[in-house]
């Protein structure tokens, strides 16, 4: 499942997707669409972006590119029995005696500075 922000709609001649209607709602415009499928697409664009994007036009729907955190799951990690907390009453998962927790570089996006999860 992709959010309907995280949808890019480009007008394109030859696109496969057709604009059914695009709602104005201030600095958003929702734009929904078919597919050749019968597949219904929701996007959230900024109205800037959204100006040619009217009812019968054709148009490009791809994903909008986004950081992804990956955990290695494992017995008491987030797909472990523990569950996300860890066991009840810990802050958090727990490592074996003497093993350290791996570590994910991220990016904050709302800052753009290197973080560690």
């Amino acid at each position: 499942m992709i959010r309907p922000e995280g949808v890019r709609v480009e007008a394109d001649p030859e696109g496969t997707a057709t604009v059914v209607s695009a709602s104005f709602l201030g600095s958003v415009t929702r734009v929904l669409l078919d597919l050749p499928d019968g597949v219904a697409v929701k996007a959230d664009l900024a109205s800037r972006d959204a100006a040619d994007l009217l009812p019968g036009v054709r148009a490009r729907v791809t994903p909008v590119p986004r950081p992804v955190l990956v955990v290695p799951a494992g017995p008491t990690g987030p797909a472990g029995p523990a569950g996300p907390a860890g066991p009840a009453g810990s802050a958090g998962p727990t490592a074996a005696a003497g093993s350290a927790a791996p570590t994910v570089p991220v990016t904050d996006e709302r800052t753009g500075k290197a973080a560690t999860a």
